[in-house]
């Protein structure tokens, strides 16, 4: 069965030939040498080095593809960090914010609403820059409904002294946040 061989380089050549002399020494001179002038290229070893070249040339190039372009926030962004419409962090009750990037050898742009304080984040993958922001801004507002017996767990670990008073409180402004926002959103 022959396998797929690949465009070899002068340069593959004396690498190939080097290796052969460096694993069989001086006393294969002759087959250095056929390497050397091309009659070997079809061989395992000369196809090796130029498949690694290939190979690492392909890696130089995915190395000079574009960067992602950090979007700087918009008016949408800092109106709603500014306005409060991002409910504060469920784990820590940090103040959030959103963030987008732009993916140009993709064409995606990614939308991070993220927790400054904790590092909690959800980010969302979209074609379109708006939709992107809209679906992560839904994804992090989107909380687990608030149980009848949420306040009165928190009061009880408050009364038990198993959380203190400002871990209540906290909990308690979680709860109420969740509430408003799903009330405004109905």
């Amino acid at each position: 069965m022959k396998t797929f061989t690949v465009e070899v380089t002068q340069e593959d050549r004396t690498a190939a030939a080097d290796a052969v002399k460096a694993i069989r020494g001086h006393k294969n001179h002759d087959w250095q040498q056929r390497i050397r002038d091309g009659k070997c290229d079809d061989g395992t070893m000369v196809q090796a080095f130029a498949r690694h070249r290939i190979a690492s040339r392909t890696d130089d190039q995915d190395a000079t593809r574009p960067a992602p372009i950090s979007l700087n926030p918009d008016a949408t962004d800092i109106r709603l960090v500014l306005e409060g419409t991002l409910p504060r962090c469920p784990f820590c009750n940090g103040t959030p914010s959103t963030h987008t990037r732009f993916f140009p050898h993709s064409g995606i742009y990614q939308s991070i609403v993220h927790c400054g304080r904790c590092m909690a984040q959800v980010m969302v993958n979209q074609r379109d820059h708006e939709e992107a922001r809209q679906d992560a801004i839904a994804h992090w507002t989107a909380r687990a409904p608030v149980q009848p017996d949420d306040l009165t767990a928190a009061s009880q670990l408050e009364h038990s002294g198993l959380i203190s008073r400002e871990k209540y409180n906290h909990i308690v402004e979680n709860i109420r946040a969740r509430e408003s926002i799903r009330g405004a959103m109905a």
